[in-house]
């Protein structure tokens, strides 16, 4: 497990990634209630905080022991203490990473535009954000002449409402950019830089109108003025799949029939699961979580609706 300092000196730096970038913003569980405040990191995003707009999310159910923001689709939303230029310098690179999972029962069509589309985060008008409709995630701005149109990524597709996500966004020089989780990052070449975004807040959990609202947690947001490449993605992905104990289509711990514990083989023979019962390790199909290994090496209990994948 990783070492998280909770309280700092005053004007020391924090040691523990990812707590040594430079966050302009940066939210993460435990969240009990709105304001969200801004967790400690070497920018200034411990003196940042999320308010409740109208109707604050709740808290949701506990993820390794970290409680998420909790979005009901129909009136939660929460705002930025300020514009979203206190987070996103405007002409210049950027990345945005959310740590979340999404009801896709409740998601618009793909045709919808991405800007009417419930968003992540947005800054309070069509201009820029991330957006969730059915085919899965989407990325934008607009162009430096704003009578041109919007400028939105190709989708990169969700799973099942008991999955959790990574997605990043960036803007870096021409191109707008988003990942889903450990996949390849997907790109559009715009006319220019991020354009002017009004001045206007940071919007979470709705888009610029409030006419689309997520249904899903948040476990995590966060904005820093870097644009991650692949390495810089992996390693925060290693580090929130670590954190929270997520895992993604997994592969179950099994015991084979020469008695070696390895995880489940992608074909058979696929051994037996392992499980817990009665804080004794056995061998069952039908009973008990099944056991999975962390990026750490460290194994754990499989979480309550977490997809692993287990022998048939």
């Amino acid at each position: 497990m990783w070492p998280y300092a909770l309280l700092l000196p005053a004007g020391t730096a924090p040691s523990v990634y990812p707590e040594t970038l430079s966050w302009t913003g940066w939210w993460r569980a435990t969240y009990l209630q709105a304001p969200w405040n801004g967790a400690g990191s070497a920018g200034l995003s411990a003196g940042r905080y999320l308010r409740s707009a109208s109707a604050g999310p709740s808290s949701g159910t506990a993820v390794n022991g970290y409680n998420p923001a909790s979005f009901d689709g129909f009136t939660n939303e929460l705002e930025g203490d300020g514009t979203i230029e206190d987070y996103v310098t405007i002409g210049s690179d950027f990345t945005s990473v959310a740590v979340l999972k999404i009801d896709p029962a409740s998601l618009p069509a793909d045709s919808t535009p991405a800007y009417d589309c419930p968003q992540i985060w947005s800054n309070g008008s069509a201009n820029a954000g991330v957006a969730i409709s059915a085919g899965g995630f989407r990325a934008w701005h607009y162009d430096d002449n704003p009578t041109t149109p919007l400028r939105v990524t190709a989708i990169a597709s969700v799973s099942d409402w008991s999955v959790f996500h990574v997605v990043f966004s960036k803007i870096q020089g021409g191109t707008v950019q988003i990942r889903l989780d450990g996949g390849s990052w997907i790109s559009q070449s715009t006319s220019g830089t991020l354009a002017s975004l009004g001045g206007l807040p940071l919007e979470v959990g709705r888009n610029y109108d409030a006419s689309g609202r997520i249904k899903g947690d948040i476990l995590e947001l966060g904005f820093i003025a870097t644009p991650f490449d692949t390495t810089a993605a992996d390693n925060y992905r290693t580090y929130a799949l670590t954190r929270y104990a997520l895992g993604t289509g997994i592969p179950c711990l099994v015991v084979m029939t020469d008695g070696s514990i390895r995880q489940r083989p992608t074909t058979g023979p696929y051994g037996k699961r392992i499980i817990w019962d009665g804080a004794t390790l056995v061998c069952a199909v039908s009973t008990g979580k099944s056991l999975v290994l962390n990026p750490d090496g460290s194994w754990r209990q499989a979480n309550v609706g977490e997809s692993v994948l287990v022998p048939p």
